[in-house]
């Protein structure tokens, strides 16, 4: 009988012992996936903001983020100013979200022609945006429908299309750098270009001008002159890129990250404490990502 009590004795330890490293061999399994999962997510959202911050464009007119100016002198992309101020752009709490401007580089089918064309890029002089003047003392007149015009004739008359209308030009009072002055157009139902709308903040000319007609005719005339030679505009086709931050489901730590692209909203991570776009000085064109993750025993209140 003693001989039985022991080993039932040794046996129920052995069984008590296999069920704890068995236990312990699962918690930690688990917190190697958890792990695996977040660095999974980090290269997938670092990738997807990568690639979008790439081909981002600075406007007067866009909100970058919900606390950014609409001035582009407070621009987290602008290059001309030279400062050793670092730039930051971050969400952090539920609901934030981070917008950007990327080019569209998507394409133009046409089924009747049987043909696909990618979207372009228009040079455009002020004639496009102005009827021609008997002489130089002659008043600009502005006409809208010349650059209606421009768009149906190279079959980027697309209703809901953004496009970027910038010019570059000489700053000399900052060491002669040239500055990227743009602002955003959208195209409704109709295809023809309208200035304010919910999705298009209105804009403010570069300095401050009177007399004139219309936001964009506004916008033309005060463009600094370039000091001789003549001024061309660039029309590009933009779309307009959004990173959110939402409350998860309550089977994850921290916020859901969404991108939407098109009117489309996609989950691209999860576990998320914030993102953040940084630049260490405003000369330096180096955009750093930086990506905070909820950990196993993240107290902060993002995580809980």
């Amino acid at each position: 009988m003693l001989e039985l009590m022991i080993g039932g004795a040794l046996v129920g330890g052995i069984v008590m012992i296999t069920v704890s490293l068995s236990k312990s061999m699962t918690e930690e399994i688990a917190k190697v996936d958890e792990r695996a999962d977040v660095v999974m997510d980090q290269a997938g959202v670092t990738k997807s903001i990568s690639d979008d911050v790439l081909n981002s464009v600075p406007a007067y007119n866009f909100l970058k983020s919900q606390t950014a100016t609409t001035n582009q002198g407070d621009d987290f992309w602008t290059m001309w100013v030279q400062s050793d101020t670092p730039k930051t752009l971050k969400i952090d709490a539920n609901g934030k979200c981070l917008s950007i401007l990327s080019l569209d580089n998507s394409k133009i089918y046409d089924l009747t022609a049987g043909t696909v064309t990618q979207k372009k890029t228009l040079l455009a002089t002020p004639s496009y945006f102005y009827n021609p003047r008997t002489s130089m003392t002659s008043p600009l007149v502005f006409d809208s429908a010349k650059l209606n015009n421009l768009l149906i004739a190279n079959k980027l008359n697309i209703s809901g299309q953004l496009f970027k209308l910038s010019g570059m030009m000489p700053v000399h009072d900052t060491a002669g750098f040239y500055k990227d002055y743009g602002i955003i157009l959208k195209l409704n139902a109709s295809g023809r270009y309208v200035e304010d709308t919910t999705s298009v903040a209105t804009y403010s000319a570069p300095t401050t001008c009177t007399s004139t007609t219309t936001s964009l005719d506004n916008f033309l005339r005060c463009l600094p002159s370039p000091g001789g030679g003549t001024v061309n505009l660039y029309i590009t086709p933009v779309l307009s890129i959004k990173y959110c931050l939402k409350t998860g489901n309550g089977q994850t730590k921290g916020f859901d990250l969404y991108r939407t692209k098109n009117g489309r909203e996609t989950l691209v991570g999860n576990r998320l404490k914030s993102v953040e776009l940084l630049r260490t000085k405003l000369s330096n064109p180096i955009i750093n990502i930086n990506l905070a993750f909820c950990q196993i025993n993240d107290k902060s209140s993002a995580c809980n």
